[in-house]
């Protein structure tokens, strides 16, 4: 109990010196972070998830840039195998406010499946997904097979950051970032909630780029929302 109370009081001391709220300085500790486990785990999108179509490659047709992704999906273990292990993807719900600079209202939803190579043992992994798009791009069915490449993954467990499309060639199609991970207050997508979170979203919100909440706007209610959940260590 002393240990959470600390980290509460450690917590508080930070945001005062960074906000000016007075008081005195203590000690802080961050939330531990935690290989993919068995879950269900809720995996939260960060900064860095995002949202595009068009065409890419050898195309020709226009590619909107990267717009902000938002929401959550979960990840359950299904089974373990010699270097590899797989899990099952339920419950996805992401939303793509804004395309092009003008709202879009964009929403993606489903299921599929991860795999991914075991720490220490292999680095690999591979997501397939069946994803309903509204509005669906390009006038094409409304539930698409969105893959990633199987390629190496490039962050620790439990973050997972992979980009999955609904395209080979990108003629034409749609391609999402996904960088996930089991805290929503994990604004640097580092694993843990940590003081630095905290320094990253002042800096990102300051700069009008804290939109924490999803809604394509950023507002005194994304800071509220953020400390909320950082002080709570979620």
């Amino acid at each position: 109990m002393n240990r959470w109370k600390n980290r509460g009081i450690g917590r508080m001391h930070v945001v005062c010196a960074v906000l000016g709220c007075g008081g005195s300085g203590g000690e802080w500790g961050t939330a531990a972070g935690q290989d993919y486990g068995t879950g269900p785990s809720t995996y939260y999108l960060h900064r860095g998830s995002s949202y595009q179509h068009g065409c890419w490659g050898d195309c020709d047709c226009l590619l909107t840039a990267r717009e902000p992704m938002y929401g959550t999906f979960t990840l359950t273990l299904g089974g373990i195998g010699s270097v590899t292990d797989f899990y099952t993807v339920t419950g996805v719900e992401w939303s793509v406010p804004q395309l092009g600079g003008q709202p879009f209202g964009g929403s993606i939803a489903g299921a599929g499946r991860f795999s991914a190579g075991q720490e220490g043992v292999a680095d690999h992994q591979f997501m397939s997904l069946e994803l309903t798009v509204t509005p669906p791009p390009f006038g094409g069915a409304n539930i698409q097979t969105f893959e990633s490449v199987f390629g190496s993954r490039t962050v620790p467990p439990p973050v997972i950051s992979i980009e999955i499309a609904n395209s080979t060639t990108g003629c034409a199609g749609v391609r999402t970032q996904i960088v996930a991970s089991k805290l929503r207050s994990d604004w640097n997508a580092s694993g843990a909630s940590s003081v630095q979170d905290l320094f990253d979203f002042l800096a990102d919100y300051f700069q009008s780029r804290g939109d924490y909440t999803g809604d394509g706007e950023t507002t005194v209610g994304d800071l509220f929302s953020f400390l909320r959940d950082w002080f709570a260590g979620v």
